[in-house]
């Protein structure tokens, strides 16, 4: 019985620390990993929700300059911080990259707007593996868990703590079709920038996720 107790209180602590380890700070929810390692989602000041990978003070690490990190919430798809460092590319500011943090834009901030599948899965998934190149090109992975994650960005974002699943993968076809228009234009000899600059004039002509207009408009 009284191993039986100690074993549920040792959970609890545990289920406790795990909670605890996204607090928010002004507009900010921030984690720290057990490599040191912080994750935060935050309000930028133009309005946009942004995320911000930084690397532990204690490592000597320093993040690849031409190579962003990936990041994918448990079983859904990764995503790949290199696509807001081309839209960055083309004069659109959605991308920070310095030698140990990397920041990038990763929904509209506005809650009346579709809730996109980067800030969904952030706040209802069960762990984030991040994917990133250190400056002597040497691949490493750390992890964060996101319990009590959404909670916190909520309230760091004042928004309500919800999904829209439906629209969260629709999300996920309009950015599928993005990354379509740029194979093609691989394979058809078409310059990236190009080709890039011309899929995001389409997609701001689109609007918030007309994938129809968007489609139409790349042809």
């Amino acid at each position: 019985m009284r191993k039986t107790l100690l074993a549920l209180v040792m959970t609890l602590l545990a289920a406790g620390a795990s909670h605890a380890q996204w607090k928010v700070v002004g507009n900010s929810a921030v984690a720290e990993n057990k490599d040191g390692h912080s994750l935060s989602v935050y309000r930028h000041a133009n309005g946009w929700v942004w995320a911000s990978f930084a690397l532990s003070d204690r490592t000597p690490d320093l993040l690849a300059a031409n190579k962003a990190p990936t990041y994918k919430v448990d079983q859904n798809t990764a995503h790949d911080v290199g696509d807001a460092m081309r839209i960055q590319g083309a004069g659109i500011p959605v991308y920070k990259g310095e030698p140990k943090r990397v920041s990038f834009a990763i929904w509209s901030g506005d809650d009346a707007d579709i809730r996109n599948a980067k800030i969904d899965q952030l706040m209802t998934g069960r762990d984030v593996v991040v994917n990133y190149t250190v400056a002597n090109g040497m691949s490493k992975q750390t992890t964060f868990a996101l319990n009590g994650a959404g909670q916190a960005i909520a309230k760091a974002l004042d928004i309500e703590k919800k999904a829209d699943r439906k629209l969260a993968e629709y999300e996920e076809t309009f950015r599928w079709a993005y990354r379509e228009v740029m194979k093609k234009c691989r394979r058809d000899g078409v310059d990236a920038t190009e080709c890039s600059d011309r899929a995001i004039a389409c997609g701001a002509k689109a609007g918030s996720m007309d994938l129809a207009v968007f489609q139409a408009c790349v042809k």
